[in-house]
């Protein structure tokens, strides 16, 4: 019992208290010694992050939105199943497995049952092709849960406790499940799975009798960030700061990589942005302002948005699917993508689309890779602009700290040449560049456009 938390724990298996950190990662290790990841450094830790975020759920606050966790591969047999039940039994004891529901009714009749069972774990396996569900989207990101079960006159409404794992094979997902998942990706390099020489088979049988050296090691590992003051992992997953300062610290402390970044398979299985960047680098190569047409043509010849346009030699787009890129285009207006960002301009029959590079000497506005850096982390999302406080340094001192908006506008007050740097809480997310104006052709120093963009695309990026 702990006295300051007010809680009671009933362990069902005893396992050491006081195993060191090195025996605990040579354990967690060994788990995972077999699979051949795409990307071992990552993939190994989401695997690590996937196991504590069952073990370590308890530290989470209440309504803490939780990562979901999908395994990849590129063919049958390379272990998605076992992946998932090294990272879900040793805390459970048990897992249910379930299959993608037939529709979206089925899929919410599925979750809300999940949540008047207060079920801590949603396991999906065995998808295949492509999954769109906003169901399953809303329940991941959902600290409370409200429906009604189909075929009875009853609601069930109740706090969400569930991580969702899911895994496929050459699975894709919709932006928004990308969004808030992490990635396990598998590879199977065999011709066929049966060919694998495996050194120490694994089943659920084994892993149940593993469970005390498993809970003994996942122990170490949160004892060891406790006793490090609990520090905060490198990066924070948007959307999920709680549940990534907590798990992804826990992963770092330890001497695992960061599980929160981006992997190959997270790209990929995001056919969309995988089919924009591949048109943003083509345009780049091509060097110039498209309009609608040529776009669509430089997609084609990229197969690109195939299951909208077709690909290169196919019947030529009707009405509707013109319409339907149209409306996938204009939704990553200035958005990033990768190094460059895109842009829509115009109206109608002088819509235009182009890409800038936010790299280089200058990049985007005079922006360095440092501001790209350094911003992400700190402002997400479109309050930016209402919660940060920013310092503008001016060659002769300083403008000024205070809110993004009031700020903006006293800097653009100022006479030409004052602004020098902007620096967004500690970290400095930009200077201005020697050269020319990219706009006027001025020197940098005495041009008030540059001043503009440099300003408003800072806090613009910082977002």
């Amino acid at each position: 019992y702990d006295v300051g938390t007010c809680t009671l724990t009933l362990s069902t298996v005893k396992y050491d208290l006081d195993l060191t950190l090195a025996d605990a990662m040579a354990v967690i290790k060994d788990l995972y010694s077999e699979f051949v990841f795409v990307d071992p450094e990552r993939s190994q830790s989401v695997f690590v992050a996937g196991m504590l975020a069952l073990y370590a759920r308890h530290l989470l606050p209440s309504a803490t939105d939780r990562v979901a966790f999908i395994t990849t591969a590129n063919a049958e047999g390379a272990g998605k199943g076992l992946v998932n039940s090294l990272m879900i039994l040793p805390t459970m004891g048990a897992m249910e497995v379930g299959v993608k529901a037939k529709d979206e009714d089925e899929m919410r009749k599925a979750l809300t049952t999940a949540i008047r069972d207060s079920d801590p774990v949603v396991f999906l396996d065995n998808l295949k092709c492509h999954l769109n569900s906003p169901a399953l989207e809303a329940f991941i990101t959902a600290s409370r849960w409200k429906d009604r079960l189909l075929g009875v006159n009853e609601n069930v409404k109740g706090e969400n406790l569930a991580t969702v794992y899911i895994a496929g094979n050459k699975l894709t997902v919709s932006p928004d499940i990308r969004r808030r998942a992490l990635f396990i990706e598998l590879l199977l390099e065999a011709e066929r799975a049966d060919d694998r020489v495996i050194r120490r088979p694994l089943d659920r049988a084994k892993i149940l009798a593993m469970r005390p050296h498993i809970l003994a090691a996942l122990w170490a590992l949160v004892r060891t960030w406790d006793q490090q003051g609990r520090p905060r992992p490198s990066k924070i997953k948007g959307g999920f700061e709680s549940w990534s300062e907590i798990i992804g610290g826990i992963v770092e402390a330890a001497g695992f990589g960061c599980p929160l970044g981006t992997g190959e398979s997270a790209i990929g299985a995001d056919p969309d942005t995988d089919d924009m960047r591949r048109l943003t680098q083509a345009m780049v190569g091509l060097g110039a302002e498209f309009a609608f047409p040529a776009l669509v043509e430089v997609a084609r010849k990229e197969e690109c948005f195939m299951g909208i346009i077709g690909g290169d030699g196919d019947p030529k787009p009707d009405t509707k699917a013109r319409s339907t890129l149209g409306r996938l285009l204009s939704a990553w207006n200035r958005r990033m993508i990768g190094n460059l960002r895109f842009f829509v301009t115009g109206k109608g029959h002088n819509r235009r689309y182009k890409v800038e590079s936010l790299h280089g000497q200058h990049g985007q506005h005079g922006v360095t890779p440092e501001f790209e850096k350094n911003t992400f982390s700190i402002y997400r999302l479109n309050t930016v602009l209402d919660r940060a406080t920013v310092q503008v340094t001016s060659a002769a001192g300083g403008i000024g700290t205070g809110s993004a908006p009031t700020l903006l506008d006293e800097t653009l007050s100022e006479p030409t040449g004052t602004v020098a740097a902007v620096v967004v809480g500690a970290a400095p997310v930009g200077t201005l560049p020697v050269g020319s104006c990219q706009h006027c052709g001025k020197p940098n120093a005495s041009c008030d456009c540059w001043a503009k963009d440099f300003v408003t695309d800072a806090m613009e990026s910082a977002s």
